[in-house]
């Protein structure tokens, strides 16, 4: 089984990205119009991560303050059980782009 770590498999999409744009000039300007009018695919993952995380310091902050009393048990398990559900929802992407990259790495070329 290969060990391969997000960041590998981030780094090997980036780089066919990158072979896919310089291949060719066709369309180019209708291309470019309509990247610019669509965020990318960086962008939307890291919309989507800072979320994440701040998702999870909500969390956090939820339970520090729970301490205090300063947050109602029902506004704590919330923010837990959305915290739980964002993490997992992070760990299941990550196994899926791990398991893509795999896949595309044993394809004959």
């Amino acid at each position: 089984m290969v060990d391969v770590s997000l960041s590998q498999a981030l780094n090997a999409y980036q780089s066919a990205q990158r072979t896919a744009n310089s291949g060719g000039t066709a369309g180019a300007d209708t291309l470019s119009s309509a990247q610019s009018a669509v965020p990318g695919f960086w962008q939307v993952l890291e919309k989507n991560v800072n979320d994440a995380v701040n998702t999870q310091y909500r969390g956090e902050a939820a339970g520090v303050a729970s301490l205090s009393n300063k947050v109602s048990p029902t506004d704590l398990s919330i923010a837990i059980n959305n915290a739980e559900l964002t993490l997992r929802t992070i760990t299941s992407i990550r196994d899926r782009v791990i398991s893509a990259y795999q896949d595309i790495i044993k394809m004959p070329v």
